[in-house]
């Protein structure tokens, strides 16, 4: 157990110092992982990645194959999200993945997100707060035939703590987490879109609420 934990904290420490350096170095960085494309994936290092579109507060990005794909001429926020969602096609699912804070008021308008894109395209629906999804529908995301829809929401914290005796903050943990997550989603060519709201999540879940 020692060993386990000693082994999991160096690579976080890794992980922290390449993220500070590398994004004092440049403004976009990719993300490196170690081990197999599981669901349970470290990254080596978390780049500072700017999204392919921005406006309202809120941040978007994928690969940039498919970013093209769902630009279009109106550049605006809504249409992105519409085209983003008009890849379900009959016979596919639709998940949420909710890298925010799981509490009573984000889980309501994440099923209430969940509920409209289940009567507009009547098609399979789930939601998961991240990381804890991981290691049960997570492996069917990845793993699974290439039929999910998937959007990944992250924000900015609220508040952030250092974890004890490191120079990394949970912040940085999490990040790393949906980060990696995200990465094998596109590196196994999947449908998906990251949302970065910022702080105030409700809010951004709000808003995210009306363009479905």
């Amino acid at each position: 157990m020692k060993l386990i934990r000693a082994c999991v904290t160096t690579l976080l420490f890794g992980a922290a110092l390449l993220a500070q350096s590398s994004a004092r170095a440049m403004d976009q960085v990719s993300i490196g992982t170690v081990g197999s494309a599981s669901a349970n994936i470290w990254p080596v290092f978390i780049g500072v990645k700017k999204g392919f579109f921005e406006a309202e507060g809120v941040k978007l990005f994928t690969s940039d194959k498919y970013a093209r794909e769902v630009m279009t001429d109106g550049e605006l926020l809504k249409s992105v999200i519409d085209a983003h969602m008009s890849k379900i096609k009959e016979g596919d699912y639709f998940a949420l993945l909710a890298y925010v804070q799981m509490n009573g008021e984000h889980e309501k308008l994440l099923q209430s997100i969940r509920e409209k894109v289940l009567k507009q395209h009547e098609v399979a629906t789930c939601l998961g707060f991240g990381p804890r999804f991981l290691h049960s529908t997570g492996q069917a995301y990845k793993g699974g035939p290439n039929t999910g829809v998937f959007l990944q929401i992250t924000s900015d914290d609220e508040f952030d703590l250092p974890v004890p005796g490191q120079k990394y903050t949970f912040g940085i943990v999490k990040s790393a987490q949906a980060r990696g997550d995200f990465q094998v989603l596109l590196d196994r060519g999947r449908r998906a879109l990251r949302v970065h709201l910022g702080k105030d999540v409700a809010a951004g879940l709000r808003k995210l609420s009306e363009m479905i």
